[in-house]
């Protein structure tokens, strides 16, 4: 794979780059966080890569963490969460958790949600092919917190901070990429497997971290990594933020890089 330490892709505040280019990218930051070579293979809109060794992954806090980071090397900016889904989250199963200990001992609704300002709201432009697509899935809240504990008006809290305006939570996304179909399986065909399987195993927990990959504030898409605990592999996914067919909308403009055109 070729180094990329430096790659000339911005001039006066434009992006010039191909559709190669573009996951060179995405290849060089994850070989660079994680110290392996990364060979992608295309599937259904999106690209994946499975490796074998678990340990990859730092220990996971249960509070969960923002991600909120720049590599200036590449030139890029980092946003997402880092976050461990369970359902050992309620009260009756925190010893069941063999990730819960004295070191990673946390809650998502603490650190995040308790003390932050709803007033921090953004009124997020849409249209048919750019969506505002959340980072960790409003599906996902029970699985971070014990809502059971709540009162109405911290549930009321919880559903803001999962709802479309949270800045930390939600960006631009294309609908493709959002979405779920036969021909393009974007984020929701992933949250969905999450759900099942921690749906069907109350014992199972997934490791979950999602990073939004943005060059001059346009997306060039997301990645997940998944590490489910009943599979033997680490899931590292890409997902380009493209559309199978080619946009007019002046908002993906806007938001996207025109993968159909390089």
């Amino acid at each position: 794979m070729i180094e990329i330490d430096q790659i000339d892709i911005i001039d006066n505040g434009n992006v010039y780059f191909d559709k190669n280019e573009y996951l060179k990218i995405i290849m060089d930051y994850l070989k660079r966080k994680y110290k392996i070579e990364f060979n992608f293979v295309e599937n259904h809109g999106h690209y994946s890569f499975k490796y074998k060794d678990k340990k990859i992954l730092e220990d996971f806090n249960t509070s969960g963490e923002c991600i909120d980071e720049k590599c200036d090397e590449l030139r890029i900016s980092i946003k997402g969460w880092k976050v461990l889904l369970s359902n050992f989250h309620n009260s009756e199963m925190k010893s069941e958790s063999k990730y819960r200990n004295s070191e990673n001992n946390g809650d998502f609704y603490e650190k995040h949600i308790k003390d932050w300002d709803t007033r921090n709201i953004n009124s997020f432009e849409k249209d048919n092919d750019v969506h505002r697509g959340h980072y960790i899935a409003k599906s996902f809240k029970n699985y971070l917190i014990n809502i059971n504990s709540l009162s109405d008006s911290e549930k009321h809290k919880v559903n803001n901070f999962f709802g479309k305006g949270n800045e930390l939570n939600i960006n631009y996304q294309t609908r493709d990429a959002n979405c779920n179909s036969s021909n393009f399986q974007g984020q929701l065909h992933f949250e969905n497997r999450i759900i099942v399987t921690l749906s069907n195993n109350k014992n199972n927990s997934v490791r979950y971290i999602i990073e939004d990959i943005l060059i001059s504030e346009k997306s060039l898409g997301r990645i997940l990594i998944i590490d489910f605990d009943d599979e033997d592999d680490v899931e590292f996914i890409f997902i380009p933020n493209t559309n199978k067919n080619v946009s007019n909308s002046p908002l993906f403009q806007k938001y996207f890089f025109d993968w159909n055109n390089s």
